[in-house]
């Protein structure tokens, strides 16, 4: 929070709001920051709900670029593609699900799904399949959702076809001896917005988009839909 405070450039109101903040822990002591300091973290079950302030307490340490006079901090320009991006946004939304819609029990991490009768290779092995959110909604089968951020979603007008391959892959694998699971694929975006529906191989597919350039109210309102939409998923197929 110190450091945020001293940062230049930030809003007015934000600064007033974080000195009220920082006076609050004025009898906790401050140490220096190191970046191996957060790897010393175990998050478990019981303090998971502190995994996203971390990661965004973390993102701040190691980008804080300190101004000439050693006084204040500034901090770079982020593109939506950055990995640091994309994991506080998976993180977002799987906090989002956990307050919006407790009845789908949320993992706290990404689910690994194994290939489904797979040989021990001669060469190269298969690579390792691992699904963003795998929630349960009331009743046995599961929803998987992956989460995309990138500069592009689409190639020559259409939505990319390795990640609607991917979630197939994962859909097509995941255990189970019920019907289809559905999936629904999540973009983080600039600007664009879309949604479709349809199936891949009897198995229900949403694809959904989220502006980021949109103010904060905006941003919170698609997420608190999109938890909508994994609990009554939409009935149909075809593009929306």
């Amino acid at each position: 929070m110190r450091r945020v405070w001293r940062a230049a450039g930030l809003d007015r109101k934000l600064r007033d709001h974080l000195a009220v903040l920082i006076q609050r822990t004025a009898g906790i002591r401050g140490i220096r920051l190191r970046t191996e300091l957060f790897d010393r973290v175990q998050i478990h079950r019981n303090n998971q709900i502190y995994r996203f302030l971390l990661r965004v307490c973390r993102l701040v340490h190691e980008e804080a670029i300190p101004e000439a006079d050693g006084d204040d901090f500034d901090f770079p320009d982020y593109d939506l593609g950055d990995a640091e991006t994309g994991v506080l946004f998976e993180t977002a939304v799987r906090n989002v699900l956990r307050i919006e819609a407790p009845d789908l029990r949320v993992p706290p991490g990404n689910t690994q799904i194994h290939w489904r009768d797979a040989t021990a290779p001669e060469g190269p092995g298969l690579p390792l399949m691992y699904a963003d959110i795998a929630v349960r909604r009331k009743g046995p089968d599961p929803v998987l959702v992956e989460i995309k951020c990138v500069r592009e979603p689409f190639t020559q007008g259409k939505l990319r076809s390795g990640h609607l391959h991917q979630v197939f892959a994962y859909l097509k694998n995941y255990p189970g001896g019920g019907p289809p699971i559905p999936g629904w694929l999540l973009y983080a975006t600039v600007g664009d917005s879309f949604r479709y529906s349809g199936a891949l191989d009897g198995h229900p597919l949403h694809v959904r988009s989220l502006d980021l350039a949109r103010p904060w109210p905006g941003v919170a309102a698609g997420l608190r839909r999109f938890a909508k939409e994994l609990r009554r998923p939409p009935d149909g197929a075809g593009a929306a």
